[in-house]
């Protein structure tokens, strides 16, 4: 993905406006294909919508040494970030940029704003909190590991290669569509077919399975294999920070935030059950800065773009022209 050679994904239109660039980043298991439906709504808007490296129809060669750092999200950023300047000349002259990513893409999108202050002036984080917390919360002392079976995968795909690889190649279509219908909601599960038939679903699949399938499903368990480190290593900070801010006395000055643009996070019901979602994220933001919407109801799983896109949109939109008019 560094170069239009190996970039895929729907580019920006340029020149259509004064605002920033908005970059959507898809999380795992989807690609770029899920913003569609959802992007057609902001047509008075330059959109870059890539696939992430390694993921959909996009190229990223493993690390030669096995070490997975070439796909840490410090690494995607800069990726991403030569793409941007590639694609987007407006950028190169000053345009920010604002990103905007669902699960992997949003931790992407939280790095990048912290690796490239220069270029991005806005963050949105869809169902997700920063690496170190998760990992931080799957423990004993969590309710038995319930953090741990919830996020069974980030352990199953960071296991050594080829494990993982050899095992969802043998079923793919079987193993995609029983982590998505896993994670979407009763609400989807309920349709036609259980969910899968959706061409949302269908979309996210595709990559995975006949030639080429074995790229993917390996690019994604090195997203998971560096996310198990060097992205876990790189956002300590992070989990330190909201550690250390708990812990000062009340009345107490807190300390500079570790961003400083504009944040939007929306999660699901469930997620902000399980993890403090809104608290984190308002404590690592500056206090008039961070805004987060629980989408959905009950009914509601994951894919909050896919599932519940009518009030994404327009929670979205009220954010931007709050902040970009």
């Amino acid at each position: 993905m560094t170069s239009e050679d190996s970039f895929n994904g729907s580019r920006a239109a340029q020149g259509k406006s004064q605002r920033p660039l908005l970059v959507l980043l898809h999380g795992y298991p989807q690609n770029h294909k899920m913003w569609y439906s959802f992007a057609k709504h902001f047509r008075d808007w330059d959109i870059l919508i890539p696939d992430l490296p390694g993921y959909g129809h996009s190229t990223k060669e493993p690390s030669a040494d096995g070490s997975s750092l070439s796909h840490s999200k410090r690494e995607m950023a800069q990726d991403l970030a030569h793409l941007i300047y590639e694609l987007h000349p407006p950028c190169a002259e000053g345009t920010k940029v604002i990103v905007y990513g669902h699960d992997r893409g949003a931790r992407l999108a939280y790095r990048m704003a912290l690796d490239f202050p220069q270029l991005v002036c806005g963050l949105g984080v869809l169902d997700i909190v920063p690496t170190a917390h998760v990992w931080e919360s799957m423990s004993l002392e969590n309710n038995l590991h319930a953090a741990t079976r919830r996020s069974y995968h980030w352990i199953f795909l960071s296991a050594p290669h080829p494990i993982p690889e050899m095992l969802i190649e043998g079923r793919p279509t079987a193993y995609m569509h029983a982590t998505i219908k896993s994670w979407m909601g009763r609400t989807e599960r309920e349709k036609e077919g259980g969910g899968v038939h959706q061409k949302w679903v269908s979309d996210s699949v595709q990559p995975y399975c006949g030639p080429g399938g074995m790229r993917a499903i390996r690019g994604a368990c090195e997203d998971y294999r560096a996310g198990a480190t060097h992205d876990l290593e790189n956002d300590l900070p992070l989990l330190e920070y909201t550690q250390a801010l708990a812990l000062l006395p009340p009345g107490a000055e807190k300390p500079p935030a570790p961003f400083h643009i504009p944040i939007l996070s929306l999660s699901s019901l469930h997620l902000h059950r399980s993890m403090d979602v809104a608290g984190i994220w308002s404590a690592l933001g500056e206090e008039s800065k961070v805004r987060h919407v629980s989408v959905g109801d009950e009914g509601t799983g994951h894919f909050l773009v896919n599932e519940r896109e009518e009030e994404c949109v327009s929670v979205t939109r009220e954010w931007l022209a709050l902040w970009w008019p």
